[in-house]
């Protein structure tokens, strides 16, 4: 694994994921430093890399151009590096990670600046205090069921559904030579989103879900890149740092160090692979959140000992992914499948329509809220003073009475889109259950009579004159 921390981690144990990858393979961290990945490397996996020095960035590029397998995890908001070191700040720390030092000439880009929103598999979330819903859509956090899973792909074929959260869009460069082969993506009711709209203390879904509006296109979360690659470093592999000033003054052990940097510098220029020796493999994935335990196990304490329940495919897809890479794909279809519950996708599109029409709803009572606010403070500027204090005016008075009058009417409006999405819900929900409970019954009952009339004509006598 590349750049290990995080994710992995919990703080308190490591991630179950981690445990099933290290019963799988033999697993090496590496640091961000590293200059030298060892070509005896069966499948490299970089996860959530940033600030990645230019000799680890070389020895990445180099490995793949060497046809090393590897696979790619960014993102540009990592939910499991959310930390709250300050209440009163605004601002999470960086979240975010790309590799556009290597991805761009390699032909492709992963956003990290903007994530994947989509409405259709967007999970039900606790709203604010004063929200007028209890739970809400939040599009950043998403599950992805099998149609949008790559059937026809070993390392998908058999999933079920796999759970992401900010996911980044990975998108193909103009111009390049390369094959992109979607794994998982969005459905086509999604869009992009700016980052930082999730990247504060206490991300506003209500907010997300008011501004949504679905683009049309499905977007890549995760993808198999194939194709002829040239490297990321065409002149060469990074300089070594410049010899320090000091000469005689300098100890020996100075000298030597610089000597051996000067030496490896030399051996890597010798051994430069300007291009990949054929064409490459890699998988790529826009989000790392999917590796964390809340978004795919839950965990249970059976007899005092844990043990993880999988509620989604995410650690099937991953140990696919490298057991694949790594040549070893018989496991693969033998691979546990999770537990989870199937919904009514019907129910829930008439839900999300009829939400999206009350969040629109309520995006203008806030605009025009804001808009009245705005004047009345203008009216009140204008206003005349008298004995210590603004004395409100007829015209302010109209236009207070104005405004409380098409809040009235707004609310209203907001009681009856409310109304109308209960009375759609429970509607389909009532024919859901009479088919479900009532209409096998009935239909039993029916052959039921059809049989015992037919068994009734053949036994009745022939009557002979």
């Amino acid at each position: 694994t590349g750049n290990a921390q995080p994710p992995f981690n919990s703080g308190t144990r490591p991630w179950v994921i981690w445990n099933q990858m290290n019963q799988f393979f033999e697993v090496r961290e590496l640091l961000s430093n590293t200059d030298r990945i060892d070509p005896e490397v069966d499948v490299l996996m970089v996860v959530h890399p940033k600030n990645l020095s230019e000799d680890a960035l070389y020895a990445i590029d180099q490995y793949v151009m060497g046809g090393g397998k590897a696979v790619f995890m960014v993102d540009p908001h990592a939910e499991a590096e959310r930390i709250r070191p300050n209440p009163d700040a605004v601002q999470t720390p960086r979240t975010k990670s790309d590799l556009e030092r290597l991805f761009a000439p390699w032909g492709f880009d992963v956003t990290t600046d903007q994530f994947v929103g989509d409405l259709r598999g967007a999970f039900r979330v606790q709203a604010g205090p004063n929200e007028r819903l209890n739970a809400v859509d939040y599009v950043a956090w998403i599950g992805l069921e099998k149609d949008r899973l790559n059937s026809e792909d070993v390392v998908t074929g058999d999933l079920q559904r796999i759970n992401v959260a900010a996911a980044g869009a990975i998108q193909p460069r103009e111009g390049a030579d390369i094959e992109i082969t979607p794994l998982i993506r969005s459905s086509a009711d999604s869009m992009l989103i700016d980052a930082d709209k999730i990247r504060v203390m206490e991300p506003n879904p209500t907010r997300l879900l008011a501004d949504f509006t679905p683009g049309g296109e499905e977007r890549i979360l995760a993808a198999r890149i194939t194709g002829q690659l040239d490297s990321a470093f065409p002149d060469g592999p990074p300089a070594p740092p410049a010899p320090t000033e000091g000469g005689d003054e300098k100890s020996d052990a100075e000298k030597q160090a610089e000597q051996q940097d000067k030496e490896a510098y030399e051996q890597r220029k010798a051994a430069h692979r300007a291009g990949s020796d054929g064409p490459v493999t890699m998988m790529v994935v826009g989000d790392v959140d999917l590796l964390e335990d809340r978004f795919w196990v839950r965990v249970q304490d059976f007899f005092g000992e844990q043990m993880p329940v999988p509620v989604a495919d995410n650690g099937a897809f991953i140990i696919n992914a490298l057991e694949h890479l790594a040549g070893s794909a018989d496991l693969i279809s033998l691979r546990s499948r999770r537990e989870g519950d199937r919904p009514f996708e019907v129910v829930q599109r008439m839900r999300q329509n009829a939400e999206l029409r009350y969040r629109a709803t309520e995006r203008e009572l806030q605009e025009r809220l804001e808009d009245a606010e705005a004047k009345l403070a203008e009216l009140r500027r204008e206003g005349v003073s008298g004995q210590g204090g603004a004395i409100m005016t007829q015209q302010q008075q109209a236009e207070i009475e104005k405004f409380r009058t098409d809040v009235i009417d707004i609310r209203r409006q907001l009681r009856n889109v409310q109304l109308a999405l209960r009375e759609e819900i429970e509607s389909l929900g009532t024919m859901v259950k009479f088919l479900n409970i009532g209409l096998v019954p009935l239909l039993v009952l029916v052959i039921a009579l059809v049989t015992m009339v037919l068994r009734m004509r053949r036994r009745r006598p022939i009557v002979q004159g």
